[in-house]
């Protein structure tokens, strides 16, 4: 009788070893599967002519698209940045908050991305912002605009402030052709006081 219960542990002490191995091999082929499928997704997702993006932890902007304009969905997090792609063109929103009472002027707004864009320079990627000039939209005007290069690429930066300066939506416009390709995205910004 002991004999068939040595001989029973000896067979359950060898299976005990396998399952735990089977069971991280499933988890493993899992892993890889999950990775795999979200490998073969595209990062871009395309938009319908009209669509309107919300953003901003309150989503207090708002980006209205045209035909042809796609959202960076590894680069978008609607609470803090848009990166929407036309073409060879990529648009990307920042909404801004400025915590003085008194809000920010829009050049005090310019001299902060300028300072955002010193993590680039940091890290080696050759950053060049140019003089603002003013800039004004349908929505908002007293904004400014200037030129961009970032590495090899160049375009137009913009800082849209809302009405009384307690937050901008700071755009970076990159690619050939950048400034008229985006014309109507820029020009659609809004914040929902000013809707």
């Amino acid at each position: 009788m002991d004999e068939h219960r040595a001989a029973a542990n000896a067979i359950r002490g060898r299976a005990r070893v396998w399952v735990p191995l089977a069971v991280v091999g499933v988890l493993l082929a899992l892993a890889a599967g999950e990775w795999a499928f979200d490998r073969s997704q595209p990062d871009k997702e395309a938009l319908q002519a009209g669509t309107v993006i919300e953003f901003g932890s309150d989503r207090e902007a708002s980006v209205e698209v045209g035909e042809g304009w796609s959202v960076d969905r590894s680069g978008t997090n609607l609470d803090m940045e848009v990166v929407l792609v036309h073409g060879e063109v990529s648009v990307t929103l920042d909404l801004v908050r400025f915590p003085r009472i008194d809000g920010a002027t829009p050049k005090e707004m310019w001299a902060g991305m300028d300072r955002v864009l010193d993590a680039a320079r940091y890290g080696g990627t050759e950053v060049d912002l140019g003089e603002p000039a003013s800039f004004t939209t349908a929505n908002i005007d007293d904004g400014l605009s200037g030129d961009l290069r970032v590495g090899d690429q160049s375009g137009t930066a913009y800082v849209l402030p809302d009405s009384d300066g307690a937050k901008a939506v700071e755009a970076r416009v990159l690619g050939p052709d950048a400034e008229t390709v985006a014309a109507e995205v820029i020009d659609s910004i809004t914040f929902k006081e000013d809707a």
